[in-house]
């Protein structure tokens, strides 16, 4: 029911909102921008460890690569989000999902489909 209200409120808006509203998503993606660490170089880390891996640190590598994955997905959705609020690129659906998702305070789709 939250959500059917959102939606509601986010599309009766008139013309002049958009602006407020695109500001308000860039703050909150460079926020999240700002907070988010970098990939783990997964590789580098094996060779560190060198040939003695338990099975306890070959599941903390498959970890890292999977919140490398997310890390990834996230650092590139909202600078192509941010491109998009700027004219630079097309709004595309999964693009259209994350400025809903950020500006209502939802996990996005496509950052839920790669998280832990």
């Amino acid at each position: 029911m939250w959500e059917n209200l959102l939606s509601m409120n986010a599309t009766s808006g008139g013309g002049g909102s958009s602006s407020a509203s695109d500001a308000y998503i860039v703050g909150i993606a460079n926020d999240i921008e700002a907070k988010i660490p970098e990939p783990f170089d997964v590789i580098a880390l094996r060779k560190e460890r060198g040939i003695d891996i338990s099975p306890a640190t070959v599941v903390l590598f498959q970890e890292l690569e999977r919140f490398s994955l997310l890390i990834i997905k996230i650092t590139e959705t909202l600078g192509n989000l941010k491109k998009a609020l700027n004219g630079e690129i097309g709004m595309n659906a999964e693009l259209d999902d994350l400025s809903y998702s950020l500006l209502n305070g939802f996990l996005p789709a496509s950052w839920r489909k790669l998280a832990p």
